[in-house]
C-alpha cells in the first residue's frame, strides 16, 4: 500500500513539473500583445475644426443651422471713444444670438475696422483696457467661451507701428485669459505679400488661435480675379500657407474662407471699370442658376484657381464675376490637409 501511494505521488509529482515546463514555453499564447495599442508618445491624426462666423445682421426669428460646426465666432461688438458700443445692432443682437447657440461653444468677436479709430486706439493704452474689460464681461455674462479680437489696420510696417500693435495685442491677451477666456485673434490673408505691419510670430504666441481671412486678395477698386486662388503665379493659398507656416505651428492656425466674390464691370480686355460689387454665394446662385439669363454667360469652373468665373453681359456691358464656391473650398482643404492644418472657417452664415 505504502509503495502504491508513493508511486502515484511520483506520478503525480512528475505530471506538474511537465506541465509547468510546457505552460512557461507556451506562454506567448496567453499572453495579450500590445503591438497595436496606442501609446501617449505615437501620432494620431488630427481632428478636422470647422467653424463659422455668424454676423449679427444674420439673426432672425430663424433657427440658426450651426449643428455641424465646431466653434460659432458672433460677429460682433464694436468700439467707440467711449468704450463697447452698446446701442449698436451688434450689441443689441447678442441676446438673440445667444438664445440659439445654447450648448455650443461661442466666441466673441470684437470689431475694429475703422482706420482712423484704430490708429487713435494704438495711442490710447487706457482706451484698449477700457475696451477689454468691458469685452470680457460682456463675453463672461453671455457664457461666451474666448474673444476673438479682429483689428484691421492699414500703414507700413514701421518698427513703432508694429510695436504699438504687439503691445495692444499683448494687453488683450493677459486680461482676457486671467479671466479664463481663450483669446484669438485675425489676420489678413495677404500679411505677408502686402507686408502689413503684422509681427506674427509675436501674435502667434499671444493668441490660442490665429483666423487667416483666405479671401479679397483681389480686391473690389482693383481688376477681376480669384477671391484667393489655390494656385497661381503671384500668390495663392499655397504661398500664403508656407509663409504663415514659418512663423507659426498648423496646430494655431485656422484658414477663413470668404463665400463671396466680386462683380465687376470690364472692358473688351477685360480690365474693370469702377468699383466691384460684393455679391455672396446664395445670392449668385439665385441670380445665374439653374440657367444663366444673361447675353453672352459663360460659367466655368477655373482649374487653376478652384474657383468659379462668370462672364457675361448687360446690355452691351461686360461683367466679371469671381467667387469661392464649396468645391473651391474642398480643394484648398485637400491642401492645407496635407500641411497638418486642420481647422478651417467660413465668412459667413447665410452666405452660402
Amino acid at each position: 500500500m505504502k509503495q502504491f501511494l508513493l508511486g502515484l505521488l511520483i506520478i503525480l509529482l512528475i505530471g506538474a513539473i511537465s506541465f509547468f515546463f510546457w505552460n512557461k514555453k507556451n506562454i506567448s499564447l496567453v499572453t495579450p500583445s500590445f503591438k497595436n495599442v496606442i501609446s501617449p508618445t505615437m501620432q494620431v491624426e488630427n481632428k478636422k475644426e470647422t467653424d463659422i462666423f455668424v454676423p449679427y445682421w444674420t439673426i432672425t426669428n430663424n433657427p440658426l443651422q450651426i449643428q455641424k460646426y465646431d466653434k460659432i465666432i458672433y460677429f460682433g461688438i464694436t468700439a467707440s471713444h467711449n468704450g463697447i458700443n452698446t446701442s449698436d445692432d451688434g450689441y443689441t443682437h447678442i441676446q438673440p444670438f445667444v438664445a440659439q447657440t445654447q450648448g455650443k461653444q461661442t466666441i466673441l468677436c470684437i470689431t475694429l475696422t475703422n482706420q482712423d479709430f484704430n490708429d487713435s486706439l494704438l495711442e490710447n493704452k487706457q482706451l484698449q483696457q477700457k475696451i477689454i474689460n468691458e469685452s470680457i464681461s460682456i463675453a463672461k455674462e453671455n457664457s461666451f467661451s474666448g474673444i476673438l479680437l479682429n483689428f484691421e489696420f492699414n500703414a507700413l510696417g514701421f518698427e513703432q507701428v508694429i510695436k504699438n500693435i504687439n503691445d495692444f495685442y499683448q494687453l488683450a491677451s493677459s486680461s482676457i485669459k486671467k479671466d479664463n477666456l481663450s483669446f484669438y485673434t485675425t489676420v489678413y490673408g495677404d500679411t505677408f505679400y502686402r507686408s502689413r505691419p503684422y509681427d506674427i510670430k509675436k501674435i502667434a504666441s499671444l493668441s490660442d488661435s490665429i483666423f487667416v481671412m483666405a479671401y479679397d486678395l483681389h480686391k473690389a477698386n482693383g481688376d477681376p480675379g480669384p477671391n484667393f486662388p489655390l494656385n497661381s503665379e503671384d500668390y495663392d493659398i499655397k504661398k500664403m500657407t508656407e509663409d504663415f507656416l514659418q512663423k507659426i505651428s498648423a496646430s494655431k492656425l485656422v484658414i477663413v474662407f470668404g463665400m463671396y466674390g466680386y462683380d465687376w464691370k470690364v472692358t473688351d480686355n477685360a480690365s474693370s471699370i469702377g468699383k466691384g460689387t460684393a455679391i455672396t454665394d446664395s445670392e449668385v446662385i439665385a441670380k445665374f442658376y439653374p440657367n444663366c439669363p444673361f447675353d453672352d454667360c459663360k460659367i466655368k469652373n477655373d482649374s487653376i484657381s478652384a474657383e468659379t468665373n462668370i462672364l457675361y453681359s448687360v446690355k452691351n456691358q461686360k461683367h466679371s464675376l469671381w467667387f469661392e464656391t464649396l468645391g473651391s473650398v474642398n480643394k484648398k482643404q485637400q491642401y492645407l490637409f496635407s500641411k497638418n492644418v486642420t481647422s478651417t472657417a467660413f465668412w459667413a452664415y447665410s452666405y452660402f
